[in-house]
Protein backbone atom coordinates (compact mmCIF):
# COMPACT_ATOMS: atom_id res chain seq x y z
CA UNK A 1 0.00 0.00 0.00
CA UNK A 2 0.97 3.72 -0.74
CA UNK A 3 1.59 5.74 2.71
CA UNK A 4 -2.02 8.02 1.49
CA UNK A 5 -4.40 4.52 0.79
CA UNK A 6 -2.49 3.65 4.52
CA UNK A 7 -3.44 6.72 6.16
CA UNK A 8 -7.01 6.44 4.54
CA UNK A 9 -7.16 3.44 5.73
CA UNK A 10 -6.22 4.08 9.26
CA UNK A 11 -8.75 7.50 9.77
CA UNK A 12 -11.63 5.04 8.40
CA UNK A 13 -10.56 2.24 11.05
CA UNK A 14 -10.04 5.00 13.54
CA UNK A 15 -13.79 6.54 12.99
CA UNK A 16 -15.23 2.92 13.15
CA UNK A 17 -13.73 1.76 16.23
CA UNK A 18 -13.94 5.69 17.74
CA UNK A 19 -17.33 5.02 20.30
CA UNK A 20 -17.59 8.88 21.05
CA UNK A 21 -19.21 9.54 17.98
CA UNK A 22 -23.03 8.48 17.55
CA UNK A 23 -24.73 8.49 14.23
CA UNK A 24 -28.24 10.32 15.14
CA UNK A 25 -30.72 7.77 14.10
CA UNK A 26 -28.41 5.07 16.11
CA UNK A 27 -29.23 7.72 19.35
CA UNK A 28 -31.72 5.45 21.84
CA UNK A 29 -34.76 7.36 23.04
CA UNK A 30 -33.40 7.56 26.46
CA UNK A 31 -29.94 9.40 25.27
CA UNK A 32 -33.08 11.63 23.58
CA UNK A 33 -34.95 12.49 26.73
CA UNK A 34 -31.52 13.28 28.55
CA UNK A 35 -30.16 15.96 25.85
CA UNK A 36 -34.18 17.79 26.39
CA UNK A 37 -34.79 19.65 29.93
CA UNK A 38 -38.02 19.93 31.17
CA UNK A 39 -39.37 16.49 29.99
CA UNK A 40 -41.08 15.98 32.89
CA UNK A 41 -42.45 19.30 33.39
CA UNK A 42 -43.99 18.65 29.50
CA UNK A 43 -45.16 15.60 30.45
CA UNK A 44 -46.79 17.21 33.79
CA UNK A 45 -48.56 19.83 31.90
CA UNK A 46 -50.00 17.97 29.32
CA UNK A 47 -51.54 15.06 32.16
CA UNK A 48 -53.05 18.34 33.46
CA UNK A 49 -54.32 19.89 30.17
CA UNK A 50 -55.96 16.44 29.80
CA UNK A 51 -57.96 16.37 32.99
CA UNK A 52 -58.66 20.01 32.50
CA UNK A 53 -60.18 19.58 29.35
CA UNK A 54 -62.09 16.47 30.26
CA UNK A 55 -63.16 17.67 33.65
CA UNK A 56 -64.62 20.49 31.27
CA UNK A 57 -66.31 18.40 28.96
CA UNK A 58 -68.01 16.30 31.45
CA UNK A 59 -69.34 18.63 33.48
CA UNK A 60 -70.97 20.70 30.54
CA UNK A 61 -71.92 16.86 29.17
CA UNK A 62 -73.99 15.77 32.30
CA UNK A 63 -75.13 18.96 33.60
CA UNK A 64 -78.94 19.95 33.57
CA UNK A 65 -80.78 22.74 34.74
CA UNK A 66 -84.32 23.13 35.37
CA UNK A 67 -86.36 26.59 36.12
CA UNK A 68 -89.92 27.19 36.13
CA UNK A 69 -91.29 29.49 34.01
CA UNK A 70 -95.04 30.61 34.62
CA UNK A 71 -95.85 26.60 35.54
CA UNK A 72 -93.84 25.15 32.67
CA UNK A 73 -90.87 23.66 33.84
CA UNK A 74 -88.09 24.09 31.53
CA UNK A 75 -84.95 22.13 31.10
CA UNK A 76 -81.76 23.64 29.63
CA UNK A 77 -78.92 20.53 28.12
CA UNK A 78 -75.99 20.95 26.27
CA UNK A 79 -77.82 19.44 23.24
CA UNK A 80 -80.06 22.62 22.71
CA UNK A 81 -77.24 24.93 21.63
CA UNK A 82 -74.61 24.42 18.78
CA UNK A 83 -71.89 26.58 20.95
CA UNK A 84 -71.85 24.53 23.92
CA UNK A 85 -71.64 21.02 21.51
CA UNK A 86 -68.82 22.67 19.82
CA UNK A 87 -67.60 23.15 24.09
CA UNK A 88 -67.67 19.47 24.82
CA UNK A 89 -66.57 18.15 21.43
CA UNK A 90 -63.95 20.63 21.10
CA UNK A 91 -62.62 19.87 24.97
CA UNK A 92 -63.06 16.21 24.49
CA UNK A 93 -60.99 16.28 20.91
CA UNK A 94 -58.39 18.49 22.90
CA UNK A 95 -58.60 15.76 25.75
CA UNK A 96 -57.77 13.01 23.56
CA UNK A 97 -54.99 14.66 21.70
CA UNK A 98 -53.22 15.60 24.92
CA UNK A 99 -53.31 12.21 25.91
CA UNK A 100 -52.06 10.59 22.84
CA UNK A 101 -49.25 13.31 22.47
CA UNK A 102 -47.88 11.96 26.23
CA UNK A 103 -46.75 9.11 23.94
CA UNK A 104 -44.93 11.29 21.12
CA UNK A 105 -43.63 13.53 23.67
CA UNK A 106 -42.11 10.64 26.33
CA UNK A 107 -40.62 8.71 23.22
CA UNK A 108 -39.11 11.71 21.01
CA UNK A 109 -39.55 14.69 23.22
CA UNK A 110 -41.68 17.90 21.61
CA UNK A 111 -39.33 19.40 19.26
CA UNK A 112 -41.15 17.88 16.60
CA UNK A 113 -42.67 20.21 14.38
CA UNK A 114 -45.61 18.07 13.99
CA UNK A 115 -46.35 18.00 17.84
CA UNK A 116 -45.72 21.50 18.38
CA UNK A 117 -47.92 22.56 15.32
CA UNK A 118 -50.94 20.14 16.70
CA UNK A 119 -50.34 21.71 20.49
CA UNK A 120 -50.87 25.06 18.33
CA UNK A 121 -54.50 23.91 16.84
CA UNK A 122 -55.76 22.00 20.17
CA UNK A 123 -54.98 25.48 21.85
CA UNK A 124 -57.24 26.83 19.08
CA UNK A 125 -59.45 24.39 19.26
CA UNK A 126 -60.15 25.13 23.00
CA UNK A 127 -59.95 28.60 22.61
CA UNK A 128 -62.73 28.96 20.42
CA UNK A 129 -65.08 26.86 21.99
CA UNK A 130 -64.57 28.57 24.97
CA UNK A 131 -65.37 31.73 23.46
CA UNK A 132 -68.60 30.54 21.93
CA UNK A 133 -69.98 28.93 25.12
CA UNK A 134 -69.05 32.13 27.05
CA UNK A 135 -70.60 34.39 24.74
CA UNK A 136 -73.97 32.23 24.78
CA UNK A 137 -73.64 32.19 28.00
CA UNK A 138 -73.23 35.82 28.23
CA UNK A 139 -76.50 36.65 26.08
CA UNK A 140 -78.12 33.84 27.83
CA UNK A 141 -77.66 35.79 31.25
CA UNK A 142 -77.55 39.30 30.21
CA UNK A 143 -79.74 39.22 27.49
CA UNK A 144 -79.31 41.91 24.27
CA UNK A 145 -81.85 44.78 24.52
CA UNK A 146 -80.76 45.69 20.63
CA UNK A 147 -82.15 42.15 19.51
CA UNK A 148 -84.91 42.29 21.55
CA UNK A 149 -83.42 39.17 23.70
CA UNK A 150 -84.50 39.84 26.58
CA UNK A 151 -82.83 37.55 29.92
CA UNK A 152 -85.18 38.68 32.52
CA UNK A 153 -88.43 37.26 31.47
CA UNK A 154 -88.06 34.40 34.07
CA UNK A 155 -87.26 36.76 37.52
Amino acid sequence: MDTHTSRVASSVETAVTDKSFEHPARVSNAARRKKQPGIKLQIAIRVLAAMATLAAALLMFLSEQKTEFFGLSIIANYKFSPAFKFFVIGNAVACAYAVLSLTAVGCCGSTLPCVQFLDTLAMGLVMAAAAAATAVGYIGKKGNSVAMWNANLAK
